[in-house]
């Protein structure tokens, strides 16, 4: 007898066997098996997924605790080394060296240079105003002969003592150069001279 691979004689009992097991099986209602085994399927997996997970999380929480220590360290390193960067940039050795001489000094040079800035323009004002005045006051100073005819005295002198000047703006000023002529005028009312 010869024999092949596979052999030709065993493929017809194979075939019937198979169609034996087919035929039986479609005979057997399996559902109420494939139901229970599914449910039980699940019950496993259910367990076994949760049992996995909780253990996972429990290993993440020992390796956090684990290596926390570690991070907390790491952590006061780095501030550490800011802050030791910050004194190094600053040159903070009590006081400041950059506070002190880039800020503070440089703070109140600017704020020096602004003074004079703003007093030179305020002093202008009051030249200006001086010299308003001034003709304000000569102006007042006019005296007159007995044929009405002006006459400026050279010797007459107003004394203004001031407390507290203020002047915000031109506005300002001329009113307080509006205010000393009409002192000079009553001033000089009164010593006889006519206004």
């Amino acid at each position: 007898m010869r024999s092949h691979s596979p052999s030709e004689r065993m493929k017809p009992i194979g075939a019937d066997a198979a169609a034996g097991v087919g035929v039986g099986l479609s005979d057997y209602d399996l559902s109420s098996d494939v139901s229970t085994m599914a449910s039980h399927l699940e019950l496993i997996l259910t367990y076994a997924l949760k049992g996995i997970g909780l253990n996972a999380m429990a290993a993440l929480e020992a390796g956090i605790n684990t290596g926390r220590s570690g991070v907390i360290t790491a952590m006061r390193a780095a501030a550490q080394a800011a802050v030791d960067a910050a004194k190094t940039v600053l040159k903070i050795a009590s006081p400041s060296g950059v506070f002190r001489d880039e800020i503070g000094r440089m703070a109140m040079k600017g704020f020096g240079k602004g003074v004079l800035l703003e007093s030179r323009a305020q002093a202008r004002t009051i030249q200006n105003a001086a010299r308003y005045l001034t003709s304000e006051a000569k102006a007042g100073a006019i005296a007159y002969n007995n044929d009405n005819r002006r006459t400026y005295s050279q010797h007459s002198s107003v004394a203004v003592n001031v407390d507290n000047l203020h002047v915000n703006d031109r506005q300002d000023l001329h009113g307080l150069a509006l205010e000393i002529s009409h002192l000079v005028k009553r001033q000089l009312a009164g010593t006889g001279v006519r206004v």
